[in-house]
């Protein structure tokens, strides 16, 4: 346990159902309170934060440096390595890529037949087309294959990341919100991106 509660907590519940519990360094623990296991519980709640730290030392070192963080890349992108595997950019998945534009053509201009297309009415199109949408990250409810959700199209209208900027905040704590802005390739033009949003507000 990285939680120094959590572990005291669970150590009970399993004792008050008789349930042996034993630590490989500390042999077998009888009760919450034994210091010892106390101390590990301390400790392991200590290394935790100090991973915290590291990581996002690390993270903001390449931020710093230009490059994006190690993270799965945005519908439209791939990601860009270095000769030591490391990630340094996204660079264009085409075939995405024209999806996320015709995405923008149809909020901005329309797709022929009507004047603008709603978000929703752009997700109905894509998934009748058999486009498969993104996959969920983690947390999002799982959608059957090729289902696209106005929220899906939302975020891809929202995202700087299609007109060229690539955009990671860092919360502090306390309202203090660190903010790190890197240029990767556009898939839409400033233009076409500044429009969806006036669209967006209509």
């Amino acid at each position: 346990s990285r939680d120094v509660v959590d572990l005291l907590v669970t150590i009970r519940a399993l004792l008050r159902v008789d349930v042996e519990v034993h630590c490989l360094d500390l042999g077998q623990v009888t009760s919450e309170y034994d210091i010892m296991l106390v101390i590990r519980g301390w400790q392991g709640s200590d290394e935790r934060q100090k991973i915290k730290e590291r990581s996002m030392r690390g993270k903001r070192e390449k931020l710093a440096q230009g490059m994006v963080i190690a993270m799965r890349p945005p519908y439209g992108y791939d990601h860009l390595r270095d000769d030591r595997r490391r990630t340094v950019n996204f660079t264009v998945n085409e075939e995405q890529a024209a999806v996320v534009r015709l995405i923008y053509q149809w909020y901005t201009r329309g797709d022929g037949n009507r004047k603008t297309l709603t978000q929703r009415a752009i997700a109905v199109k894509l998934s009748e087309a058999g486009i498969e949408a993104p996959s969920p990250t983690a947390g999002q409810r799982k959608k059957e294959p090729h289902i696209w959700s106005a929220s899906t199209i939302r975020h891809i209208l929202l995202s700087e990341t299609y007109k060229g900027v690539f955009v990671y905040r860092h919360n502090k704590g306390r309202g203090n919100e660190e903010t790190f802005r890197i240029e990767v390739p556009a898939i839409v033009d400033a233009a076409t991106w500044n429009a969806a949003q006036v669209q967006r507000e209509r």
